[in-house]
């Protein structure tokens, strides 16, 4: 009865906020790579910044037969989300008790950030269902019965499929290691896990050094070095609290030092829990697996990341369902406490998903484009800027009966440009048109100094201008002579 709650629980949770906010950049890509050929796919394996192909083939299938909108976008990573639930609650089970599994799927249910994610068109649904089925097949194919290579294949196909889907998902490799070790029972399946290394090594052996290449060589990745302190500390209140960084409290002008006794207060709890969860258990390695599963993908990708940085809390989302599991078992013998202590996780969860409900974070590009949408006409000038932009405003205006437009990328200032660099840079939009329209969204990557609104503001007249969340749409016409 449990596990059916807590499945129609987290559905009810991540549909609710399904369409609430508009795509970012990052979904539009989504649907945009997604229907891209096989061949291009495939070749960005290789390239800095694009992850596996997997996720948009089947992004690809699903679009095609759904129809491509917000709602089919997110949808699809929605039924991984709930699937997700199911795999917490069958590993819980075959690690812990039943009862453990039982709390562990209500505490994944109710987490905001596996919620958050479940309704973002990204591959950071399906990749955590997939590596908790792999340590599920793992469990299976160490256990001292297993004579036969069943599990072991679904393993190997399960992390396959995950290296196909991010980049960055080899590193389970030293989970699934320690699956395989702390089992105690490695000399009877020794021979399978060779073969089940090889499997998975010799197709990436072709493409090792250029995967190794940025690590090797180091340099700029576009993302900031961050010291394992750091690390531990933000993705402990992601996996406890969610994105959004007022939670606990969701009420307005909340005194700054009461959000943080709360958010510590509920780290301490989780913490609590999970250390009760590492005690004695019926299987004796499970709490030894559990631990691998949140640390050793962090600790890899930030040693890693003293060369070349990669770390974003989103790229070891799949560590915390190892949490919730181990959270699970702590909060289920708890004895007489057990209920209020559960209860109490429970509200620090869905305090989390509150707080990402009433204090959105992804900019409003649907907003900002119906701003333009709502009073364009033939002739005008759009500028986008960041010119990355362009793509958010062709998915929010597809299918609609647009008139002629003349765009223009806006300038990249950042390296120094003057004002009259910048009005030569928009003389291919100014010199044709009558009314301009400046389309911004995270403007700073390209023009922290604002010099393309200040140019526009100082030689246009500002007819209309609407700032949105995270995204601005400004009309300007011509001055009089």
């Amino acid at each position: 009865m449990i596990p059916t709650l807590s499945l129609l629980l987290a559905y009810v949770l991540r549909a609710a906020i399904l369409t609430r906010e508009s795509l970012w950049r990052d979904e539009v890509d989504a649907v945009r790579f997604a229907f891209e050929p096989l061949q291009s796919m495939i070749g960005q394996l290789t390239i800095t910044g694009f992850n596996g192909p997997l996720y948009h083939v089947l992004l690809r299938y699903w679009l095609t037969a759904a129809g491509v909108s917000d709602f089919t976008l997110r949808y699809f990573s929605l039924f991984f989300g709930v699937l997700l639930l199911a795999l917490v609650y069958v590993v819980g089970r075959r690690m812990f008790s039943r009862r453990a599994a039982e709390v562990a799927a209500l505490l994944a249910a109710v987490s905001p950030v596996l919620t958050w994610y479940a309704a973002e068109g990204k591959m950071y649904s399906i990749q955590p269902a997939v590596l908790t089925f792999a340590i599920y097949a793992l469990l299976n194919a160490t256990t001292e019965k297993n004579r036969n290579g069943l599990w072991w294949a679904l393993a190997v196909g399960a992390v396959a499929s995950s290296a196909a889907l991010h980049i960055l998902s080899p590193v389970f490799l030293a989970v699934a290691g320690a699956v395989v070790l702390a089992s105690g029972r490695a000399r009877y399946h020794w021979r399978g896990a060779l073969i089940s290394m090889a499997v998975l090594a010799l197709p990436v052996l072709p493409i090792l050094p250029q995967l190794l290449r940025p690590v090797l060589q180091g340099g700029d990745s576009g993302h900031t070095a961050y010291s394992l302190p750091v690390i531990a500390q933000s993705l402990a209140f992601n996996w406890t609290l969610g994105l959004d960084g007022r939670a606990p409290v969701v009420l307005p002008d909340a005194p700054s030092w009461l959000i943080d006794v709360l958010r510590w207060l509920s780290l301490a709890a989780f913490v609590a829990a999970a250390f009760a969860g590492a005690g004695p258990s019926r299987a004796r390695y499970a709490p030894l697996i559990c631990l691998a599963w949140i640390t050793l993908p962090t600790l890899i990708i930030w040693l890693v990341s003293q060369r070349f940085a990669v770390f974003q809390p989103r790229y070891v989302l799949w560590s915390a369902p190892g949490l919730y599991v181990l959270a699970g078992a702590g909060l289920a013998r708890m004895g007489v406490f057990r209920v209020p202590a559960i209860a109490g996780m429970l509200l620090i969860g869905l305090l989390g998903y509150a707080g990402q409900v009433v204090n959105p974070i992804r900019p409003d590009l649907r907003g900002a484009v119906g701003v333009v949408r709502e009073n364009w006409a033939d002739g005008d000038g759009v500028v986008f800027q960041i010119s990355y932009a362009k793509h958010g405003f062709e998915y929010y205006t597809r299918g609609a009966q647009r008139p002629s437009l003349t765009t223009l990328d806006g300038p990249y200032t950042n390296d120094g440009m003057s004002e009259d660099e910048v009005g030569q840079a928009l003389a291919g939009v100014t010199q044709q048109s009558k009314r301009i329209w400046l389309y911004e969204t995270e403007s700073e990557m390209w023009d922290e100094r604002g010099m393309t609104r200040g140019w526009l503001d100082a030689n246009w007249r500002l007819a209309d201008r609407r700032e949105m969340r995270g995204a601005t749409g400004s009309l300007y016409e011509r001055q009089a002579p």
